[in-house]
């Protein structure tokens, strides 16, 4: 089986669905670039490999610094700016993106899905244990993390990592249930729509829900 995706292995590739398989160990920067028809993707982890501190848009190229590049050659793209302690860079994300499926890795590093603005749907392992700082920061069209699209967020048990501010201005939210024993500060500051909450946990985190107007 597949064991590697080299980078820039499928660049400008017209593909509407990618599927990498948990054979795979690690994912080349831009394996992806230019896919710019992509509508969802299932991946076992997100960036190079498990376990390592890279958004998803490794995997579709980058740019150098803080901006975001909009020009006639960008055209089909929106930007996951992740000018951070972690990296200073801009990560090219497909307009077209709407689900992504991780099906390995059961751990959600800081700023995975930052500013990840279109897509609405993310998929992790069911037994996910940890969720790092700005994960789902800005992902303002986010409807699940397990697949459903009724603007839900279900949080396992299984969640024993919580940082902060997680899914802050997730606007699509509308009810959060949690089973994890504790919710990282500020984890769903700025989660307008937010009317409910069912809330199985031991701990919440400083300003878990500030300014969740409704």
């Amino acid at each position: 089986p597949v064991t590697a995706i080299k980078a820039s292995a499928f660049v400008n590739c017209g593909f509407t669905s990618v599927v990498v398989p948990d054979s795979v160990t690690s994912i080349g920067a831009g394996a992806f670039k230019g896919c710019n028809s992509l509508v969802e993707i299932t991946l076992p982890f997100i960036g190079f490999s498990e376990n390592t501190n890279f958004p998803l848009g490794y995997i579709f190229g980058s740019t150098n610094g803080e901006g975001t590049p909009k020009t006639s050659e960008n055209k089909g793209y929106t930007y996951q700016n992740t000018s951070n302690e972690y990296s200073n860079r801009c990560y090219y994300i497909p307009e077209t993106l709407r689900k992504v499926t991780i099906t390995k890795d059961t751990t959600v590093q800081a700023y995975s899905f930052y500013n990840c603005d279109l897509i609405e749907v993310v998929v992790l392992p069911e037994n996910v244990s940890s969720l790092g700082s700005y994960a789902f920061k800005n992902c303002t069209s986010l409807m699940s993390i397990d697949g459903d699209e009724d603007c839900v967020l279900d949080i396992p048990a299984s969640v024993t990592t919580w940082e902060h501010n997680v899914f802050e201005n997730c606007h699509r939210i509308e009810k959060v249930v949690t089973n994890s024993a504790m919710i990282g500060g500020s984890a769903f500051a700025g989660c307008e729509n937010i009317t409910a909450a069912v809330l199985n946990s031991r701990e919440i985190g400083s300003s878990a829900f500030i300014n969740c107007v409704n």
